[in-house]
């Protein structure tokens, strides 16, 4: 097998990464040279458990095409530091997405910065880690947003609880929220405990709640895997630990069960009250009169035959901006693709807009979080959550939605005028801070 000097350069890398155990893994000599090519291609990186996510990124391929060429998904596999490294010598690779790629990127960074090969992750946090770095893009919320919107829920003005919890694993996800949601809980005069379950297993489950019911937290936030939080869910609602409203949580322990935005996309079953936090325009049916938002979800129903289950748009949009970046680029430059996706300035592709900047990484916007919350059965629909409409506002009144997507929830704005008060929203839970179950 004859091997190109550029390949050849790369396995010496990897050669020299692997002896010495350096984090950082270089690729000297990889470059842009021109070749042939029906097609170009982002590679995606991802664990089998991540299908959804790539099922979002094989839809935003259909019929996109780039340059004149057809766009192609490829099923890269877990996410591999040499792997992703080796892209550098693609010519015909527009960029890499991640599921789950921390770790790869961090050890592959000398050489996606030195050749700008531009790379979105889906779902960890580099931010709150304070490893993201140019090329790599975030598209999941960083934690400490997430964390705020909730300890500001828990706190005075809203439920007025005065302790919080938090269930985790023992990896690096579980640290972060650990760290941001201490941090936020302590700004809003709570206090804080934790518990950490080495597996799902219910004996060590049982253990981790028992420690965390030493301390009596009125909220517990859970942040793990499906099994995790499965198991954790099903102890919770067992026998007189069920949550019933705020005004039964000093009958026993009833504490609310909360979470970052991952527990959504879990398609866990969880008791009504629970709530978690996300953007507004989570790809869900309650969020579907947002015109971008529908447009996915009936495209994803049409493909796959059946609804997104809300964290496929990631996917989705993550692709569309790699493909757009490179068109604005006029080619596959990688500085060019870097330059054109670092302008975006609130491009909308499925969710909310994608905006970055020279120093500003991230594609979420921090002020359009809020919470979302399962709704009691009084509620007609069958919806497994709804947006709780007042976590949505700065000040508990008027929304912070973005004036464009103003007539999505509220009849009768136009953008432009005073933002509207939540409780008029036609979409979502209306009710105020006096509602014993959200």
């Amino acid at each position: 097998m004859r091997l190109r000097p550029t390949t050849f350069l790369i396995l010496a890398a990897l050669v020299c990464f692997s002896c010495t155990g350096d984090a950082r893994l270089e690729i000297p000599g990889a470059g842009n040279e021109q070749q042939a090519d029906d097609s170009l291609k982002i590679h995606v990186f991802g664990a089998d458990s991540d299908r959804d996510l790539f099922d979002g990124a094989r839809l935003a391929a259909v019929g996109k095409p780039v340059l004149g060429k057809s766009v192609e998904v490829v099923d890269a596999g877990p996410p591999d530091a040499f792997k992703l490294a080796a892209l550098a010598d693609r010519p015909d690779v527009i960029g890499a997405v991640t599921i789950g790629g921390r770790d790869a990127i961090v050890q592959a960074s000398a050489a996606l910065n030195r050749y700008r090969m531009v790379v979105i992750e889906l779902t960890d946090d580099l931010y709150d880690a304070g490893q993201l770095e140019p090329p790599v893009f975030q598209f999941s919320i960083p934690h400490s947003w997430q964390a705020y919107r909730l300890a500001r829920y828990f706190g005075p003005g809203d439920r007025a609880y005065r302790r919080v919890g938090l269930i985790r694993q023992a990896d690096a996800s579980g640290e972060i929220a650990s760290r941001t949601l201490e941090e936020a809980a302590s700004m809003r005069g709570l206090r804080f405990s934790e518990s950490v379950a080495g597996s799902a297993d219910p004996t060590e489950v049982g253990r981790a709640l028992a420690e965390l019911h030493a301390a009596a937290p009125e909220a517990v936030v859970l942040d793990g895997d499906a099994e995790l939080i499965t198991e954790v869910a099903r102890q919770l609602t067992e026998g007189d630990r069920a949550y019933a409203g705020k005004s039964r949580i000093g009958d026993g322990w009833r504490p609310q069960i909360a979470g970052f935005a991952s527990l959504i996309s879990s398609q866990v079953s969880l008791p009504p009250g629970t709530v978690a936090s996300a953007d507004y325009a989570l790809a869900l049916p309650p969020a579907d009169s947002v015109a971008p938002v529908k447009q996915f979800i009936d495209r994803f129903s049409e493909e796959f035959d059946r609804e997104p289950a809300g964290h496929e748009s990631l996917g989705f949009d993550a692709v569309m901006a790699m493909a757009e970046a490179a068109e604005r680029a006029g080619g596959i430059d990688r500085a060019k693709i870097f330059e054109a996706i670092s302008a975006f300035d609130r491009i909308r592709f499925a969710r909310i807009p994608v905006s970055f900047g020279r120093t500003d990484w991230v594609a979420p916007e921090r002020d359009y979080l809020g919470l979302w919350a399962v709704p009691g059965p009084e509620r007609a629909g069958g919806e497994r959550w709804l947006q709780l409409m007042r976590t949505f506002t700065s000040d508990l009144e008027r929304t912070n939605i973005p004036e464009d997507d103003w007539p999505s929830f509220f009849d009768g704005t136009t953008p432009g005028g005073e933002a509207p008060f939540f409780h008029l929203a036609k979409r979502g839970i209306t009710s105020d801070r006096t509602d014993d179950l959200h």
